[in-house]
């Protein structure tokens, strides 16, 4: 058997050959990468935003069930809850779309001496996605809690109570 001989100028073509696929196999995994990531960091977003906006709920359906039915300081108190994760009110850094409050007495039509039950609900939030392929807000999902009726009111002993502030 006769030993190849290898000549190094063959040996320098075959390589000029590949002189570009370097930088195109780096493009690809870079370009899929940084996708990827955008996309984590979509899906971390938009847990923590339904996560505080659950915990708004809670707060508003807490203050519904302690305070006199109807008392504006319960919505009040939960939009502050909602700009202090999300920015200032009106403008938060990340241009969510402000949820809409509503709070449900049970039965209907109950005054604070009758009311068993307290449904507070925030829906219609959306979060605008960092990554191009969403195309669009994400929809948070609707928040909602209901606790029983507690017999206590916005006045206690003349006083207001602290929690209704």
């Amino acid at each position: 058997m006769k030993p190849r001989i290898v000549r190094p100028d063959a040996e320098r073509r075959g390589r000029a050959n590949e002189r570009g696929a370097t930088a195109v196999e780096l493009a690809l995994v870079l370009g899929l990468f940084i996708t990827l990531m955008l996309g984590v960091v979509d899906i971390t977003r938009w847990a923590l935003m339904a996560q505080g906006l659950q915990e708004s709920a809670r707060l508003g359906a807490r203050l519904a069930a302690v305070c006199d039915p109807h008392d504006p300081v319960v919505k009040q108190r939960v939009r502050e809850r909602i700009a202090s994760w999300t920015g200032s009110p009106g403008r938060s850094p990340l241009e969510m779309a402000e949820p809409a409050l509503e709070v449900e007495y049970a039965p209907a039509g109950c005054t604070a001496a009758t009311c068993t039950s307290v449904r507070f609900t925030l829906s219609g939030a959306a979060l605008p996605g960092v990554a191009p392929w969403w195309g669009g807000d994400l929809p948070l999902p609707t928040a909602w809690i209901e606790i029983p009726r507690e017999g206590l009111s916005s006045r206690v002993d003349g006083r207001s109570n602290p929690a209704c502030r």
